[in-house]
């Protein structure tokens, strides 16, 4: 197997730390969204679209990540399917 650089590394524990934060967060948000300003709202709706291409990302570097990387891309895999409902509800807003 080639050897994935630090950086590349780096990059992945960053966007597997923000990803799983942010489902984390989620129900939270869902609960509180509507008490948000529009701009807020549209902000953050802008901004989950990115972190599901965020997510795919992952998804495909999977093959570069170490045996830690992988446990926590699992975790998000979960995290994805247990809020499932709360991101298709965060997506509707954008409509």
């Amino acid at each position: 197997m080639a050897k994935v650089g630090s950086a590349t590394q780096e990059r992945i524990d960053l966007l597997l730390a923000q990803a799983l934060g942010a489902y984390e967060e989620l129900p939270e948000v869902v609960r509180e969204i509507h008490g948000w300003s529009d701009v807020e709202r549209m902000s953050y709706v802008y901004d989950w679209f990115l972190l599901e291409q965020r997510v795919e990302e992952l998804e495909r570097s999977s093959a570069k990540m170490n045996p830690k990387q992988r446990r926590r891309l699992e975790d998000l895999r979960n995290a994805v399917k247990s809020h499932r409902d709360e991101a298709e509800f965060v997506k509707s807003l954008a409509a």
